[in-house]
């Protein structure tokens, strides 16, 4: 049996049995909040994998349009080390912190990028930071 299938099992054992047969009414309250909140974290578990597949997509979607984007002429006179080493960084290590290393980066390289740039490359990555955050908040509906 799945982690996300026990859990479900002893949230309907806490809304059915347990909070039922309860007497005093706080007791009786929080055998139904734990029911509620077994519940949210098993879907959380269930949906753990589906977010990691479309998160993973979401990243190289994101490295390969910054790609596009460094490699435009119109940019490329302006473009430091840093930056390319940043994207290249975060193409290895595609997640959240290695997102973070990469915008880190381009903020430490803003003044030789030029506000045009950074700004255009700051769009795509609020795409990608509410993609993610869409994602873990799925389980919450």
């Amino acid at each position: 049996m799945q982690i996300k299938d026990t859990l479900m099992r002893i949230s309907k054992t806490c809304k059915t049995v347990i909070a039922p047969s309860t007497q005093d009414e706080y007791a009786k309250t929080q055998a139904y909040m734990a029911s509620v909140v077994l519940e949210k974290i098993a879907l959380q578990i269930a949906l753990e994998e589906k977010h990691d597949l479309e998160m993973a997509s979401a990243y190289q979607a994101l490295v390969d349009e910054v790609s596009l984007i460094l490699n435009n002429r119109k940019y490329s006179k302006n473009l430091s080390s840093e930056i390319h080493n940043g994207l290249e960084n975060f193409s290895r290590n595609k997640s959240r912190s290695g997102l973070d290393i990469f915008v880190k980066q381009l903020y430490l390289s803003k003044e030789a990028l030029g506000e045009e740039l950074v700004n255009k490359i700051k769009e795509r990555v609020h795409v990608t930071m509410r993609a993610d955050i869409d994602f873990r908040m799925e389980f919450a509906k």
